[in-house]
């Protein structure tokens, strides 16, 4: 996949998600069915943390049932980094390495506007692909 697929609508939420949740980094779970993200799952950072995330896993199994229910595809994970480069961190990389081939959309606001890049991660080596709105 090098090209991921926004739903605008869906693309919006996640922007003010991550707004919303500032000084924390947000998170959520993007949903869809190949490489198009119809579905944006808003989840806790349980963490409270300005500088990484953590899902509630009883939550997230829930999301993870309610994807097989719809028969839908688990695209990737969404995050923020408030102040930071919109990059994986070390902490994103150790973290995937229980996923390989994982999408990652990073959002950051360093810049006072959102910047959001996406990433594929496999075996520690970060790919970026491209975002269409749509």
């Amino acid at each position: 996949m090098d090209t991921l697929k926004v739903h605008k609508n869906v693309y919006e939420e996640m922007i003010s998600w991550m707004k919303s949740n500032i000084p924390f980094e947000a998170c959520g779970i993007l949903v869809g069915k190949g490489n198009i993200v119809d579905e944006f799952i808003k989840m806790e950072n349980v963490a409270k943390s300005e500088t990484f995330f953590e899902m509630d896993l009883k939550e997230l199994m829930k999301v993870l049932d309610y994807i097989d229910k719809e028969n839908k595809d688990f695209i990737g994970v969404f995050h923020s980094h408030p102040v930071s480069n919109p990059y994986p961190s070390k902490t994103d990389l150790e973290r995937n390495e229980i996923i390989d081939n994982l999408i990652f959309v990073i959002s950051s606001l360093r810049k006072g506007t959102p910047e959001v890049k996406a990433y594929k991660i496999s075996e520690k080596i970060v790919k970026e692909i491209e975002i269409l709105i749509i």
